[in-house]
């Protein structure tokens, strides 16, 4: 996972980023803790780690099993700020005439969609996000 910060102070920094994976039930799965990084005034640094998922939830589109990403920027070991981001875990594979999806290859039937509406352009509200989404998988569509 590659976090990139920017120190928008004026003064050098020094920052850790935590990372917290959580199941749907919010229980932790998986962590990693970096080690601290000087970031020069006005600049950026990556911060690279990894976690590993003891017997991960495969996300498929029969079963989208979403986890939950809790990313930390630390400073002193204190929080300074968070974002929470969704994610699944899949393994995918292009080859010449075919698809692999978490190891099961999948025949895709695809479409094309067109979000602009007549009089309400690309503002569609959720509502009408979900209609389309239901109305493409009912036609029998997997990919768009």
């Amino acid at each position: 996972i590659k976090t990139e910060l920017k120190n928008e102070a004026n003064q050098v920094q020094q920052a850790q980023v935590k990372l917290i994976l959580q199941n749907e039930k919010g229980n932790e799965v998986a962590s990693a803790l970096s080690a601290k990084q000087t970031i020069d005034i006005k600049n950026y640094a990556a911060f690279n780690q990894q976690i590993t998922i003891q017997k991960p939830l495969l996300w498929s589109p029969e079963n989208p099993y979403l986890y939950k990403l809790i990313i930390q920027v630390l400073h002193n070991g204190k929080i300074v700020d968070q974002e929470t981001l969704t994610t699944g875990v899949k393994t995918f594979q292009f080859q010449v005439g075919s698809f692999t999806l978490n190891g099961k290859k999948i025949l895709l039937r695809g479409t094309n969609r067109h979000q602009e509406y007549p009089y309400i352009g690309y503002a569609l509200s959720d509502n009408a996000q979900y209609r389309d989404a239901y109305k493409i998988k009912a036609a029998g569509f997997n990919f768009v």
